[in-house]
């Protein structure tokens, strides 16, 4: 009995060694499985900083020093011939609690900066430190955002010294920084800014709302509002703000543009354009702005609509040629040239035609190459004109005439001296020549020719010297004996 108790004794011990080792090897499988999963890299050291093992993490990183084992870390991981300077490792044997520090990975590895744990093993009886877990975190992408951060930040803080906007950051509405231009702008100093509300400081109350409004906003656009200087002083600002995170924080960036001289300068233009509409819109011509390139009407003014019959909206529809009342060839040829021809021909929206006179010059109107053209209904000056020459020409023929009656008179004076001789003359040789001779009776016809002529020679002077006429009645028969045989005298 005893033999078998013994017997079963001794296998039932076997039975749970064999139960234990397997539940070892399951909870060591299980650790190691742990062990390996863990993505950062984990190195367990000897008190003398030689390396008992590594995970896989620490085998890829330093693929090329295989195997580890065995081997000092400082000669591992940093080809060094004695441990690093303020090594973690060190400082977690001498203080026997948890170092961390950040020290730099292998020359040429893709691993440049680690985060380096360095956490004590204790012996479990006497309590003495027995090794060293070094948990290795690769920060070597979260190093390259930090620079490339600071050096963002440096970038900024030197474009924003440089600029002449006013740069306000603040969280919340609570000013954290400025640059220079901002303590001009607002009359602060930056240490006077930094810490206060930017609503409170820089903005009158009736423009919080606005203030507030844009500050919720992830993406505000630019806007308006006043601000107030340090002397109290209201002037008008463009605000822009921006976004940014820093330290799982978001921050707003404001550039803030003191737009004093841009305000004054839009009233001037506005002031101006209003004076220039006004004139624009008094001028008694016809005033039209024509695009260049096609000649579509842009703008009229008043009078244009009165002189053509139609409204402004039916007129901004139209082209300049389509006022024409001229041939297609002419209205091409000169669609280009509106100045170039002195007198045109332009219809009205009741179809008349009326003359126009064409003054154009050219201009840069919201960017596009475009005429600005007066024009002048002469219709009233071309009828005018034609009724000039009409006087001019019955003044050319009075002076013709003039002239006629002066040259008359001259000849007329001749004319009539002679006759006198012919006249006095021919009485002489009537007292000498007896009447039955036949000579006697053309003596007589002589006679009564040139007292006919002499007649004719008083008419003459008559027209030339234009002095009224008295006028006499005659008789018709004697006039027509008289014309009888003169005419007979001649054939």
């Amino acid at each position: 009995m005893t033999e078998k108790a013994t017997y079963e004794e001794l296998e039932q011990t076997e039975s749970d060694l064999k139960k234990s080792k397997n539940a070892l090897q399951e909870t060591e499988q299980f650790l190691v499985s742990i062990f390996e999963s863990i993505q950062d890299g984990i190195s367990i050291l000897n008190t003398d900083c030689s390396i008992r093992y590594v995970n896989d993490v620490m085998k890829k990183w330093y693929s090329e020093k295989l195997p580890l084992e065995g081997k000092k870390c400082f000669e591992a991981y940093h080809d060094a011939n004695k441990p690093c300077d303020h090594c973690p490792t060190l400082r977690c044997l001498e203080s026997g609690k948890t170092e961390i520090d950040i020290v730099s990975g292998l020359s040429g590895s893709d691993v440049e900066w680690i985060e380096l744990y360095s956490y004590p093993i204790y012996h479990a009886e006497t309590g003495k430190i027995t090794g060293i877990i070094e948990f290795a975190r690769d920060i070597t992408q979260q190093k390259r955002v930090e620079t490339s951060l600071l050096e963002s930040e440096e970038r900024f803080k030197t474009l924003s010294t440089l600029t002449f906007e006013g740069i306000l950051t603040h969280h919340n509405g609570v000013i954290i920084d400025s640059n220079r231009a901002a303590t001009k702008i607002l009359g602060y100093t930056r240490e006077e800014l930094i810490g206060e509300n930017i609503i409170q400081l820089c903005v009158p109350q009736e423009y919080h709302a606005t203030i507030k409004e844009n500050i919720v906003k992830s993406c505000a656009k630019p806007y308006e509002v006043m601000a107030r200087r340090k002397d109290g002083t209201l002037f008008p600002v463009e605000i822009e703000a921006k976004d940014i995170k820093k330290n799982n924080k978001i921050f707003r960036v404001a550039a803030i543009r003191d737009i004093t001289e841009r305000r004054q300068a839009a009233e001037i233009l506005r002031e101006s354009e209003e004076k220039y509409r006004q004139l624009f819109e008094l001028e008694s011509d016809a005033i039209f702005l024509i695009e260049k390139e096609t000649g579509k009407i842009l703008e009229v003014n008043t009078s244009a609509t009165k002189i053509y019959g139609f409204s402004r909206e039916e007129l901004l529809t139209m082209k300049n040629i389509d006022l024409s009342a001229e041939p297609e060839k002419t209205k091409e040829a000169t669609r280009d040239q509106l100045n170039q021809i002195p007198i045109r021909y332009h219809r009205k929206k009741d179809g008349s035609v009326f003359p126009v006179e064409i003054t154009a010059s050219h201009l840069n109107w919201q960017g596009r190459e475009s005429h600005i053209a007066a024009i002048r209904d002469i219709s009233f000056r071309v009828k005018t004109e034609m009724e000039r020459d009409r006087l001019e020409k019955e003044l050319y023929q009075a002076r013709k005439m003039d002239s006629l009656g002066t040259l008359t008179g001259g000849i007329a004076h001749d004319f009539n001296n002679l006759l006198y001789m012919i006249v006095g003359n021919t009485e002489l040789a009537l007292e000498d020549v007896p009447k039955w001779n036949p000579v006697h009776s053309n003596l007589e016809e002589i006679k009564s020719a040139s007292l006919r002529a002499a007649g004719i020679v008083k008419q003459l002077l008559n027209f030339s010297r234009k002095t009224d006429q008295e006028m006499k009645p005659i008789g018709a028969i004697t006039v027509i004996k008289d014309a009888l045989k003169f005419m007979r005298s001649t054939i």
